[in-house]
């Protein structure tokens, strides 16, 4: 008969019925197709530290040193040492048999003890606490393993693998915001940094496209110079300014640090965090939200509304310019269309774009966004210079003026937004009111559109023109909103 077929052997073996084959006397050969070996040539010599098992994947475990085949010391070998001595054999994964299990009795000296592996070691030679030939453990202590192929491995919730190397580097950064985020072109942009650790006198930032272009001999308007960081007189902020007048418009540049500056101990790293080169400056606060709104910029650097391909658009979006527009989203939207250029408006250096803002929830505050090279080029959309924009509900108000006098009715008409919990109060600065440029708040009295707002003006100082203020979902979200 053709008793074994398709048999694989890792080569560790003693026996040959120890290695894997489909079963006694299962095969698809013919006699044509019956082995043959030749044994006469000379044994394979053994190498320092190799391993062999006394019985195919299972049994004793001997090591080869100095010459001569000895056993390991059970004590102390635990499953991290039978990880490493099988992957050694070219196993997944293994667990430690301890000693008396049955194995054949070993013989030549018991040669490691105190092995204590870590486990991802490729070889149990590499091992830390071995000690050749220094042990007390007689022959009835010889540890046997019990090596397992990957699915065992698996089945079992086994260790299989060890750590490796990816290739791959990750810069760990003390920097973790930077104020602000976008700024204009200018010969003294001034940065705050936020860092926990690692920020010293010596330590240098700059802003470039890639950390990884040279001081010199970079691409025109790529990166500034590094320059040092200096204290911002709090704990854990700095102060960072730069030469950014000739870097590119309409581009986000990364912000690089080297922890030690001059000193080679540290390289160049990439913080995570973005800046802005702003193209525009936004000169319109506030909008109502309705079609045909009239939004005002000014460019007086590197562009001109007859050659540069522009869009601006608004955004309330959480990811600020990087929302991408959904024309199948219901009102209210997170951004609006693409602004219209309004060339009758325009003239030098002060544009003017119509946007269609029904959309954007009234009480909102949006971001204009620009696109230096348009839809079609690469660049991403960044804010714009200047505060944000105000999408206002209110439309008109008849009172124009007040007394210095508690009771003074302003009456308000507000289309969209409005209720009886909005609030209202009279301010210099809507955002940040000062005490003495602001009166105390009121709720909006009335229905849509025409509300009665009822302000207390003593405390306010006669002779001067104070904003109309409404924070249309009320006092309690502490949202001002001009």
């Amino acid at each position: 008969p053709i008793w074994m077929d398709e048999v694989e052997c890792l080569g560790n073996e003693t026996r040959l019925d120890q290695c894997a084959f489909r079963d006694w006397g299962v095969h698809d050969c013919g006699h044509s197709e019956d082995v043959g070996v030749d044994c006469s040539q000379e044994p394979v010599v053994p190498v320092e530290g190799q391993l062999r098992l006394s019985g195919g994947s299972k049994g004793r475990l001997d090591i080869y040193h100095d010459g001569q085949w000895g056993t390991v010391c059970a004590s102390g070998f635990d499953e991290a040492d039978a990880r490493v001595a099988c992957r050694q054999l070219g196993y997944c994964c293994g667990v430690s048999l301890g000693a008396g299990s049955g194995a054949p009795v070993g013989t030549g000296p018991v040669w490691p003890g105190d092995v204590d592996c870590i486990g991802y070691e490729q070889r149990l030679d590499q091992c830390p606490g071995i000690a050749w030939g220094n042990t007390s453990c007689s022959r009835s202590q010889d540890v046997a393993i019990d090596c397992l192929d990957g699915a065992t491995c698996l089945s079992r919730g086994v260790h299989m693998y060890s750590p490796g190397d990816t290739g791959l580097k990750i810069y760990v950064s003390g920097i973790s915001s930077v104020q602000p985020q976008a700024a204009p072109r200018s010969t003294d942009s001034m940065f705050v940094l936020s860092c926990s650790s690692g920020c010293s006198n010596s330590t240098t930032a700059f802003l470039a496209v890639d950390c990884n272009l040279p001081s010199h001999g970079s691409p025109n308007g790529t990166r500034t110079a590094a320059v040092e960081l200096q204290p911002a007189g709090s704990l854990g902020l700095w102060h960072l300014e730069l030469d950014t007048s000739s870097l590119m418009l309409g581009t986000y540049f990364r912000l690089c640090v080297d922890a030690d500056g001059s000193d080679p101990a540290m390289s160049v790293g990439d913080t995570g965090l973005e800046v802005y080169v702003q193209a525009l400056g936004l000169h319109t606060s506030v909008v109502l939200a309705a079609p045909l709104q009239d939004v005002e910029l000014n460019c007086t650097q590197g562009c001109n509304l007859n050659s540069s391909v522009f869009e601006v658009f608004l955004s309330v979006a959480a990811e600020g310019c990087g929302v991408q527009l959904d024309e199948a989203q219901p009102p209210p939207v997170k951004r609006t269309h693409v602004g219209i250029p309004n060339l009758a408006d325009s003239k030098d250096d002060l544009w003017s774009f119509v946007l269609d803002v029904s959309g954007i929830e009234a009480g909102a505050h949006a971001t204009l966004c620009e696109d230096f090279d348009s839809a079609s080029g690469t660049k991403r959309p960044g804010p714009a210079a200047g505060r944000k924009v105000y999408v206002s509900g209110a439309v008109v108000t008849t009172t124009h003026t007040i007394r210095r006098q508690p009771f003074q009715d302003v009456t308000v008409e507000c289309t969209v937004g409005c209720d009886t919990t909005s609030w209202g109060f009279l301010a210099t600065n809507c955002e940040e009111p000062l005490v003495g440029r602001t009166s105390p708040g009121a709720y909006l009295v009335g229905k849509t559109p025409n509300f009665v707002l009822d302000i207390d003006a003593t405390s306010l100082e006669a002779g001067v023109r104070y904003k109309l203020c409404t924070d249309l979902d009320g006092p309690q979200e502490r949202r001002l909103k001009a």
